[in-house]
């Protein structure tokens, strides 16, 4: 959480397979160049310009004096080459510690969602204030935790949310399951909720029975 852009970093990894030549692997130095990037399933990266190419996801992604900032994995192709174009992704260390109690336990982890809740793109796009709520289904999380149409969300478990965006970045950064506060404005009163995050949908890969020990991905 301490990161910001223009820190120097250096991402480890073995690019196109050269380190096993003699299984060393390779170093490229760079800065950060974003952080709080959503990409979809990168909920919360940090985005850099070191030299991040096939091969080196899963690698380590250091800050200039050791410290483990996160795990590189996505690279912005261009042109539709899937070679660096000085946008590399890295999920961040904390996001992975969220994660590595669920991970012990084994088994499939899902991302977090809030059943029910969906958000005013159009009021939430440009100002920079926080995410309106635009709906919340009868029966759902959303409504038994407390939200209501027209609440703002301006912060959720200790990250400030300037736009709807922002939430679906921040909840990406959670297993379902996990109890979270989330503050928001009502009619200029601040609200504080607690939430039980539920748990998305696992892909159809992750509910089928081993067949001959083996399990497959969906194409």
């Amino acid at each position: 959480d301490a990161v910001r852009t223009g820190e120097a970093v250096i991402a480890v990894g073995n690019p196109f397979m050269l380190g096993a030549t003699d299984f060393h692997p390779t170093v490229t130095f760079g800065l950060v160049s974003a952080v709080h990037r959503y990409q979809g399933g990168y909920s919360d990266a940090i985005q850099t310009d070191a030299a991040v190419n096939p091969g080196n996801s899963g690698g380590p992604l250091y800050s200039i004096d050791g410290k483990l900032l996160g795990i590189n994995g996505r690279i912005a192709p261009r042109f539709g080459n899937r070679v660096n174009s000085g946008i590399g992704y890295a999920i961040p260390a904390n996001q992975i510690k969220n994660f590595m109690r669920a991970f012990k336990k084994g088994g499939y982890v899902p991302h977090a969602r809030i059943g029910g809740l969906t958000f005013d793109a159009d009021a939430t796009n440009q100002d920079g204030t926080g995410a309106v709520v635009k709906t919340v289904s009868k029966e759902s999380t959303a409504e038994k935790a407390g939200f209501r149409t027209g609440d703002k969300i301006v912060e959720f478990q200790g990250y400030r949310i300037h736009n709807n965006m922002r939430v679906l970045g921040v909840l990406g950064t959670f297993p379902g399951g996990t109890t979270v506060k989330i503050k928001g404005q009502r009619e200029g009163e601040v609200t504080e909720l607690s939430v039980k995050l539920d748990k998305q949908t696992l892909p159809s890969a992750a509910r089928r029975v081993p067949d001959l020990g083996a399990t497959f991905g969906d194409a």
